[in-house]
């Protein structure tokens, strides 16, 4: 048996699943899977960020040490000032026009290196924020699924992200159709995960399934008469996939393999 979290799912066993729900006691799941609650991907974000910054800080003190020629030890912006402030001292000796020109080089060379800086430690910033965001769409796709998909959940969720252009905004998911997010006709509010997934598998129907129990062999029959198969075609047909393309092979590979087909089904 699986456990699903956020779209991820867990292998439990069943006689063990069993005897912990007839003792009433805690069952212990051993997984590579690690799980976070909302606060602490926050804070992991947030003490994770400094030291990508100070890692890159420290690789352009040591670039301006070597470029500079200086030699002190540690790669802080301070031992570099002050080793800067005594080789300065140093060059006052020179005459008057050249102790200006190499101060002025110094200068232009730090500014450049404080602009570049800058846009590293911005682009971390926005890297890991759309990790954050990626993660808060994931979650959200992966908990209003219906239980009986067509297709693996994970397609499902890509799915969705074309079809619905899914974004994060301002902490909420919202969803667009045409390029406007999508709103309740009543109060305009943008709505909500739960209302625009229930809509849209009740308007795609061929990305669900709709067995009707039986155990016997050859294709399973759909209430309305539709074999898996055709459910199968169907989808491919949507998703792009032409019949007998080496695509469409694959993912008719995947579908046996996950049970949406029968092996009788892939000739």
């Amino acid at each position: 048996m699986k456990i699903i979290i956020a779209g991820k799912s867990i292998e439990v066993n069943d006689e063990e699943l069993a005897k912990a729900i007839e003792g009433k006691t805690d069952l212990k799941l051993e997984s590579d899977l690690i799980i976070r609650t909302k606060d602490e991907q926050d804070k992991f974000i947030n003490n994770t960020k400094p030291d990508i910054v100070n890692a890159a800080l420290e690789m352009e003190v040591k670039k301006w040490r070597n470029d500079l020629g200086l030699d002190f030890e540690g790669k802080t912006h301070e031992n570099l000032m002050e080793a800067l402030k005594n080789k300065h001292k140093t060059e006052f000796t020179k005459e008057p026009s050249d102790q200006l020109e190499a101060k002025e080089k110094d200068i232009l060379k730090l500014k450049e290196t404080i602009q570049g800086l800058t846009g590293e430690r911005d682009k971390v910033s926005t890297d890991f924020q759309g990790y954050k965001n990626e993660s808060i769409l994931n979650t959200e796709l992966g908990k209003y699924l219906p239980n009986n998909l067509s297709m693996p959940k994970d397609d499902a969720i890509l799915l969705l992200k074309a079809r619905l252009s899914p974004s994060v905004e301002n902490g909420k998911v919202v969803y667009k159709k045409d390029g406007e997010v999508m709103k309740d006709g009543t109060t305009l509010d943008p709505l909500g995960s739960e209302n625009v997934m229930k809509d849209f598998f009740a308007e795609n129907k061929h990305f669900v399934n709709g067995l009707d129990g039986g155990s016997g062999g050859g294709d399973s029959q759909q209430q309305n008469g539709a074999s898996t198969l055709d459910i199968f075609n169907k989808r491919m047909e949507a998703e792009g996939f032409k019949a007998g393309s080496v695509e469409y092979n694959q993912q008719a590979i995947k579908a046996v393999e996950s049970k949406e087909l029968n092996p009788s089904d892939v000739k």
